[in-house]
């Protein structure tokens, strides 16, 4: 039943069965098979582009065979980030910290440390996220040059005046958010 709804184009049920491959609760992990259902529903056209892409990221991060593959879970969480995905925007933050998949720079991780926070401001049920954000920009903080962070904040606002693809509300919330973040 779940198997033929997802072939029938429901998200929900190809994201389910994605899970469920991946899990290997009630079928047997086969992360081939979650990878590509995870793969088909980003590609529906009911799809939330930045939640598919998310979860694309978080699968190469946390669910392959072997070892995260990064420079992948980069690439996905990148394309998430650059909808307004805040979550995709903290991981990615992470991942320039630490030079987890991209070279190390604090810069960069500062910039996507911000945006998440912004992203992620003024919204429900969200605050550990955004409390989150906050915590990660202020510890980045202590280890960069005031050069650095305000290099990181001039690289945030300017992610932000070109990002066309958010609503204008979620934008304006996200802009406030900025002005509290930076």
């Amino acid at each position: 039943m779940l198997l033929d709804a997802a072939n029938a184009g429901h998200l929900d049920s190809q994201r389910l069965l994605a899970a469920e491959y991946t899990s290997g609760k009630r079928l047997k992990r086969d992360t081939t098979a979650a990878l590509q259902w995870l793969k088909i529903a980003e590609q529906n056209s009911s799809s939330s582009k930045r939640t598919g892409s998310f979860l694309l990221g978080y699968f190469y991060e946390h669910e392959a065979d072997d070892a995260p593959n990064y420079v992948e879970a980069t690439k996905w969480y990148r394309k998430a980030a650059d909808e307004g995905d805040y979550s995709s925007q903290k991981r990615l933050g992470d991942f320039y910290e630490f030079g987890k998949g991209v070279p190390k720079d604090y810069v960069q991780a500062g910039k996507w440390y911000l945006l998440s926070a912004a992203n992620s401001y003024g919204k429900p049920g969200v605050r550990d996220i955004h409390t989150g954000a906050l915590r990660s920009r202020d510890l980045l903080a202590e280890k960069m040059s005031a050069s650095q962070r305000a290099e990181a904040v001039k690289l945030a606002k300017e992610w932000m005046e070109e990002n066309n693809s958010m609503h204008a509300r979620e934008l304006e919330l996200a802009r406030e958010g900025l002005e509290h973040a930076s």
